[in-house]
């Protein structure tokens, strides 16, 4: 029988205690760890409890720049609103183009990660075989939607990438060693 031990504090996990994390942090790839179900309990109260995620991207010379994604509470992002109420705010400001696809909603409907337009977008669960060839095969494509939509691009030669989507290794190609010759006059 194997006992499994808390990645966060390594104490030994009775099975009937046994809590899996998934953590996903610009920092980490999608990683999971086996916690307690007391850490489980921990987690729900030290986390922001009305989320507010805020991707903000710079335009310079009226390009834009690489976006950063803050998430902070409501009552934080609150802080920043000076003119009226967030409601207010919010209800004035320009939505979004609606996405065609939804993300998971708990309303029944399925995102087809296969498609070109959905492939390679973040998204919980592995990746089907179908979605990491329809990312190696349109990469430019896919990156050039992920950018568009403030979203992480996908690189090849990062590991976790290369994990993710079946990127085959690149070999690097050794160069040979030129000795300049030098002109003597």
């Amino acid at each position: 029988m194997e006992i499994k031990a808390s990645d966060l504090s390594a104490q030994p996990i009775p099975e009937e205690q046994l809590a899996q994390a998934q953590v996903d942090h610009p920092d980490y790839a999608e990683r999971r760890l086996d916690i307690t179900a007391e850490e489980a309990d921990r987690i729900g109260e030290l986390a922001i409890k009305e989320p507010v995620v805020v991707l903000v991207r710079k335009l310079a010379d009226g390009e834009p720049q690489e976006p950063h994604r803050y998430i902070m509470t409501k009552a934080n992002f609150g802080k920043l609103v000076t003119r009226a109420t967030v409601d207010v705010v919010m209800h004035d400001a320009k939505i979004v183009a609606e996405d065609p696809v939804t993300r998971g909603r708990g309303n029944g409907d399925r995102v087809d990660y296969s498609t070109l337009e959905n492939a390679g977008r973040p998204h919980k669960g592995k990746v089907s075989p179908e979605e990491a060839e329809a990312v190696r095969l349109n990469l430019e494509a896919v990156n050039e939607r992920l950018a568009a939509a403030g979203e992480r691009t996908i690189d090849p030669a990062d590991p976790a990438m290369m994990k993710r989507y079946g990127f085959e290794p690149v070999a690097s190609v050794p160069t040979e060693s030129v000795t300049p010759e030098i002109q003597t006059s």
